[in-house]
């Protein structure tokens, strides 16, 4: 026997009474089907850690041929997302951490140059975003929103005093991270602090110019809303970050945020 109904064919059931209670069971689960469909569209917009196309045996092999500490450095974040991306986070994180240790201990060299300096502050800030994030995927949200507001404490830090032509990266690297705690404290249901900063996210992207990254953050923050069940304000969001997609060529996020839009009708 089918046993199957839709939402349009509970009709067909003649029972008033469980008419109401399959109705009622098939928009619960259509809900949370949109909402799981949502939480990966999420995932989609993250700013993801490119990975190495190197082999971890070519990097070791340059983290030992160079004298200069930032390729040193890269190598040892390179190594790292290598291993995170054949699932074995705790080799992840432990080049992260000897990555953000080189990049600390390199500091102490009262020989180096403003420009180096600049530049070893900044890959130590990288290296405490990616642990951030190897917390956030491997389920450890507390640890990864703390280590956030950490790196964003140090990216702002850095703003007072860097040298210009590095503060449109800085600006960019300081978005990324503040959209990254935005996902982690969506994860942990704290709806307010995830709109805030997708909002911060969101104000540097227009700051640097980066229309499909601000495109992107109204994303984020319509998908917040849409999981309060805030469906006009997510309404609102979705269409603001189509107007400025338009603007541009990327299909892929266009086409994502129509469907975003379209779930909510």
């Amino acid at each position: 026997m089918d046993t199957s109904f839709t939402i349009n064919n509970t009709d067909k059931v003649d029972n008033p009474n469980r008419k109401q209670v399959i109705s009622q069971r098939l928009i619960s689960f259509s809900n949370e089907f949109t909402k799981t469909i949502i939480i990966l569209m999420v995932f989609l917009f993250l700013p993801l850690i490119s990975g190495s196309q190197e082999s971890i045996p070519d990097l070791l092999r340059k983290y030992n041929s160079h004298e200069h500490d930032t390729i040193r450095i890269n190598a040892l974040l390179d190594i790292g997302m290598v291993y995170e991306k054949n699932n074995n986070p705790d080799s992840a994180k432990l080049y992260f951490k000897e990555a953000e240790k080189f990049s600390l201990k390199s500091l102490t060299n009262t020989k180096q140059k403003r420009e180096e300096i600049e530049e070893l502050q900044l890959l130590s800030c990288r290296s405490q975003r990616y642990l951030a994030l190897l917390y956030r995927n491997t389920g450890n949200q507390n640890e990864s929103i703390e280590t956030f507001k950490k790196v964003i404490q140090r990216y702002e830090t850095l703003l007072k005093s860097i040298r210009k032509s590095r503060l449109d990266y800085t600006k960019s690297e300081l978005s990324k991270t503040y959209n990254n705690l935005g996902t982690a404290y969506l994860s942990v249901g704290n709806y307010l602090a995830s709109i805030e900063s997708h909002n911060k996210s969101h104000e540097l992207k227009l700051e640097i110019g980066d229309i499909k990254g601000a495109g992107i953050s109204l994303v984020n923050i319509g998908n917040v809303h849409f999981y309060q069940g805030n469906l006009d304000e997510a309404n609102k969001s979705y269409f603001e970050a189509l107007d400025v997609l338009n603007k541009t060529n990327e299909y892929k996020e266009i086409s994502t945020t129509q469907t975003s839009i379209g779930n909510v009708y």
